[in-house]
């Protein structure tokens, strides 16, 4: 029997993620596979309603972050796990603590998977950056919130990605819909970070080594920090640029 997968959602709030996780679950599952959404533990009670509402009647439960570790209390004989990122803080924080936290746990990493917020990033371009940091970690990009922006923005915003190179899956969102969910679930990684990689793939020789073992971890850029404690990489803080509506 293959493990029970997690996939971790990124994003904005408003992103629309909700809608996202209602229809990669029912219609991108099989009908015997038991889901569960795990939503920071402020939002579980809006989060009930909006997947209910959404036909999507499987547990919501809350996770907390615990200094640099996640917890949730997850349901036993749940098979996969949606893990909705808390919009409003830092992504950074959240995909370290979460790489703390995966190998605790009973399931394989799915996917990880960034939701973007096309309106509002038309609105506050300086979100770019946010926007880069999530998906350096992310196997699929959904655009999502396109309401209003001319097709020529969408298209530029693509030709970006496509220009950096990104290995990630590229797909636009439809009424909260995506074309192929089984598509965006399957757990192929397409990330450029190693840091959810096997163990092997994440350490370096060191330059004059004479020990085959003289090796050096390797750091995910995003995660580095200097010797202040602030990190090498700082994303811009989402509050100052978004007021938190939406779902």
């Amino acid at each position: 029997m293959a493990e029970p997968l997690i996939y971790f959602i990124l994003g904005a709030e408003g992103a629309g993620r909700r809608e996202v996780i209602a229809d990669l679950a029912l219609f991108g599952l099989e009908g015997t596979d038991r889901p569960c959404l795990l939503v920071p533990e402020s939002q579980v009670a809006a989060s009930q309603e909006v997947m209910t509402g959404l036909k999507a009647t499987f547990p919501v439960v809350g996770w907390i972050l615990d200094g640099t570790r996640m917890r949730a209390t997850v349901p036993n004989g749940a098979t996969h796990l949606f893990l909705m990122s808390d919009g409003m803080a830092d992504p950074i924080d959240q995909i370290e603590a979460f790489s703390l936290w995966l190998p605790t746990m009973p399931f394989e990493l799915g996917r990880i998977i960034t939701v973007v917020h096309c309106a509002l990033l038309d609105r506050q371009p300086p979100l770019l950056r946010w926007y880069d940091g999530c998906i350096h970690f992310s196997d699929v990009v959904l655009l999502n919130r396109r309401e209003g922006l001319s097709s020529k923005w969408v298209s530029d915003y693509q030709a970006r990605l496509q220009k950096d190179s990104l290995p990630c899956h590229v797909e636009l969102v439809k009424k909260g819909r995506v074309r192929n969910p089984a598509l965006v679930l399957f757990p192929e990684p397409r990330r450029i970070s190693l840091i959810f990689d096997e163990e092997e793939h994440l350490y370096r020789d060191d330059d004059g080594a004479t020990d085959e073992e003289a090796v050096t971890p390797l750091v995910d850029p995003y995660f580095e920090r200097l010797v202040s404690g602030r990190r090498v990489r700082e994303l811009p803080d989402i509050r100052n640029y978004h007021g938190g509506e939406g779902n």
